[in-house]
């Protein structure tokens, strides 16, 4: 059959009727533009847990060692909270004042245990202040007028201050200064509305006597002359004439270096306790009266002259009772401000993060 009679027919030619053998391409289809990408989720995976370890080293580092540091809580007190920067500058203040040394701890735990002891000291200045703001304790207007006072120029006289409103001295114009003056008078305030009622009393002193009877039993004094020279060889020439009869305080008048020397040397009654040990043991082996041999102190040369001897005894309670109380009393008074500061602690959600 021609071409033209198969069409017709609908015949196809027999080479034709099996189908084609699938050649799978070498190359991908289209151009690469157009080729699809191919997808690695595990290197996004990988890529993001990179992004977040560093943003989380360098977010600890910022705020632990960095310029974040200082916004870092160490401590809340009824959750107001007390700042790295807050403590930095307490220790500062306190380094100012003199009440903690410059230099910085040996160890790492010396440090800890200092920050701690200042953060608790931060801690009791903010709980003594809310007390104070508390009981409405406030400054006369005269008091703040003196410490707003702008600082007086160089070489003027400072003016005088109200006897009967004594406040605050005008002369420190530093702000911190001027702040923790401020801050002392106020509590100083709330100390005396909380120990203000606190006595002492014949019985207490007569009580803290008894119990402590030990220490008003006083050691031997003796009654001694003193004469005191630079050299052994001048030391035991006077001495030496002393001994032979001449008058003590006339000596002691002309050639000692020593204290009492216008009045001859007279020391009065002395409490052997208060001597260094070579004076002492030169006195004690006198037991009444006599003239104790050169004794060789730091380069310094001492006779003295024994003129009485008191033995050990026990001052009475009339004698000390009257200088016992005031000491009580501060006694009484520190122990009943410390056990509002306990209280005011015990009271308070205090939380510490060192």
């Amino acid at each position: 059959m021609d071409e033209s009679t198969q069409q017709e027919s609908g015949e196809t030619p027999l080479e034709n009727t099996e189908p084609a053998a699938e050649t799978p391409p070498s190359e991908p289809l289209g151009t690469p533009e157009s080729a699809p990408p191919r997808r690695r989720p595990w290197l996004w995976w990988a890529g993001g847990a990179a992004v977040v370890a560093a943003l989380a080293a360098g977010g600890i580092w910022a705020w632990t060692q960095g310029p974040l540091k200082g916004y870092r809580a160490v401590a809340s007190v009824n959750a107001a909270r007390i700042t790295r920067a807050e403590l930095d500058g307490h220790v500062a203040f306190l380094t100012k004042l003199g009440r903690i040394p410059p230099a910085t701890p040996a160890d790492e735990a010396a440090q800890v245990a200092l920050d701690r002891a200042i953060l608790d000291d931060l801690i009791n200045r903010r709980l003594l202040m809310a007390e104070v703001e508390r009981r409405q304790i406030r400054l006369e207007p005269k008091e703040e007028e003196a410490l707003s006072r702008p600082p007086a120029a160089p070489g003027a006289e400072a003016q005088p201050s109200d006897p009967a409103k004594p406040g605050p001295p005008a002369a420190d114009r530093d702000p911190v200064i001027r702040e923790e003056v401020r801050r002392q008078i106020l509590v100083g305030r709330l100390a005396e509305q909380v120990t203000g009622e606190i006595k002492v009393s014949d019985e207490d002193a007569a009580k803290y006597y008894g119990e402590n009877r030990q220490a008003f039993i006083m050691p031997g004094a003796a009654r001694l002359r003193l004469l005191l020279v630079t050299t052994r060889a001048e030391a035991e020439h006077l001495r030496q004439r002393i001994a032979g009869g001449a008058d003590f305080a006339a000596v002691a008048r002309d050639h000692s270096q020593g204290p009492g020397k216008e009045s001859g040397g007279d020391l009065g009654w002395v409490d052997l306790r208060m001597l260094p040990p070579a004076l002492a043991q030169a006195v004690q082996a006198i037991p009444t009266t006599g003239l104790t041999p050169v004794v060789d102190v730091g380069e310094k040369f001492y006779v003295l002259r024994v003129e009485g001897r008191q033995g050990e005894r026990v001052v009475p309670l009339a004698e000390v009772k009257e200088q016992l109380k005031p000491a009580l009393l501060m006694e009484k008074k520190r122990a009943r401000f410390g056990e509002m500061l306990a209280e005011l602690r015990k009271n308070a959600a205090i939380e510490i993060y060192l």
